[in-house]
């Protein structure tokens, strides 16, 4: 009986357990498969300067080193070579742009603010074309007419009446790129400063670059194929339904075979439990001359046999299972029935 339901409902319960295990694992691929891809790059910068002097009589040089202390009236011009060069870690493609800005700033003492600040473009914007190559190289000179922007600060200063200001000359190669690697894109900028203070006697210049020499790594998640994830998806809820729908035919189907068969289920229950003490027959036990009671379920059997520990008698017919327990002239007897099903049922 147990034999026959299983092999009848195995299709089923296979299809519901590979229809929920394939329809998760789809729909988690679907929603948490994530790939990236990645770019690894490194800058590496360099700003050489040098100041060229005015004729005066005092110094011999045509011009003076960087790193040195510069007297402002004897400055003709400065000399600014830029060099930046950035090496990728795959071939890339695209376009950089680069140029060169002068931006004068009138700031408040003690870095507390700005008065004013204006730009300059000391060069053209220049842009380069790069096609499957891992580096990027620059190398732009300038000359930079201090003395002009020196002039604009003071007339600056002295037209809104400011007597508290600090000028800045900020000179900076300003680099914009973006390149495309494979399955990613790298729009990196970066500036290199020379920063030179105006309206001062002597001055001391200083070079900032936003340029590490560190290697830097971007990250990008691709893109997923749409068509790819709603197919995927679609399968995976249709897997998901589908074993959602054999498993409830067979909770029905269970039900079904419970309720048609509870009389064997129970019956088999109790043989299997008190298979030690119940001796099977092959005929109806007699009962004729003994003083008989009819005990209303099995469990009543089983305190009788405490009592006595004597083995109990089990005889079965179609439709029944008989139970006797016997005592001298007394028998104690059980019967279990099989439920008769309804017409309803029947059909």
């Amino acid at each position: 009986m147990k034999d026959t339901f299983a092999k009848r409902n195995f299709l089923t319960f296979m299809i519901f357990l590979i229809s929920f295990i394939l329809g998760i694992f789809l729909l988690v691929k679907t929603f948490s498969d994530q790939k990236f891809a990645f770019l690894k790059y490194k800058e590496q910068s360099n700003i050489d300067y040098k100041v060229y002097l005015k004729d005066n009589n005092f110094f011999d040089e045509k011009y003076i080193e960087k790193g040195k202390t510069y007297i402002t009236s004897l400055i003709d011009y400065i000399h600014v070579d830029y060099d930046y060069n950035i090496d990728f870690d795959q071939e890339v493609s695209g376009e950089y742009s680069y140029k060169v800005i002068a931006k004068i700033e009138a700031n408040k003492l003690d870095n507390a603010g700005t008065y004013w600040e204006k730009e300059y473009d000391i060069t053209d914007l220049k842009t380069e074309k790069v096609n499957k190559k891992n580096n990027i190289a620059i190398n732009q000179s300038v000359d930079v007419n201090y003395n002009q922007y020196n002039d604009i600060l003071k007339d600056f200063i002295k037209s809104v009446g400011l007597s508290n200001a600090e000028g800045t000359l900020k000179v900076y190669l300003q680099i914009n790129s973006n390149v495309d690697g494979k399955n990613i894109s790298a729009p990196i900028e970066s500036e290199l400063v020379l920063k030179l203070p105006l309206s001062q006697l002597a001055i001391e210049a200083s070079i900032d670059s936003e340029v590490e020499n560190d290697v830097h790594e971007i990250r990008e998640e691709l893109k997923k194929d749409n068509v790819l994830i709603f197919l995927l998806a679609t399968t995976g809820g249709i897997l998901i339904l589908l074993s959602v729908a054999s498993f409830v035919t067979l909770v029905k189907e269970f039900k079904a075979f419970a309720s048609g068969n509870e009389f064997e289920l129970q019956l088999a229950n109790i043989l299997s439990t008190y298979d030690s003490i119940i001796v099977n027959t092959e005929h109806e036990p007699e009962i004729e001359g003994y003083n008989v009671i009819q005990v209303e379920n099995f469990n009543e059997l089983i305190d009788a046999h405490s009592e006595i520990r004597l083995p109990i008698n089990f005889y079965r017919t179609k439709d029944e299972g008989i139970f006797i327990l016997y005592k001298d002239k007394t028998a104690w007897r059980y019967t279990m029935k099989k439920r008769k099903r309804s017409a309803k049922h029947e059909r």
